[in-house]
């Protein structure tokens, strides 16, 4: 839509390109926490890509053991292994991942029921 034609409400509301669009998104905790880039590093050596000869519960299990390893304070484990996941997924596991509704799961359960 043309600038000049556009209300000023129109000016303030997110463009779609930079809503949330991620499927995962559990309720972020309050105050300060940093999830540790070594995490994430461990979560991606195990990724699932979503082939044949893969099964989904052993990546979801194997996923839970690693993040049961590592405490992130002042963040939940259901917020740990929510944000985590997509960290997890490459290829065609990711892309059915992303084709989820925006906000569609918002806990770690609603994550484990997919599987």
């Amino acid at each position: 839509m043309d600038p000049q034609n556009r209300t000023i409400g129109e000016f303030d509301s997110l463009d779609i390109f930079f809503t949330n669009r991620q499927p995962i998104c559990p309720p972020r905790p309050t105050g300060e926490f940093k999830i540790s880039s070594k995490l994430i590093a461990l979560v991606e050596q195990h990724q699932f890509r979503g082939l044949e000869e893969e099964q989904p519960i052993d990546h979801i299990e194997k996923f839970e053991e690693i993040c049961a390893t590592r405490r992130c304070s002042g963040v939940s484990e259901d917020y740990l292994k929510c944000t985590l996941f997509s960290f997890s997924l490459v290829e065609k596991a990711y892309k059915w991942m992303r084709a989820l509704p925006a906000g569609s799961i918002t806990t770690w359960d609603d994550t484990r029921e997919l599987s």
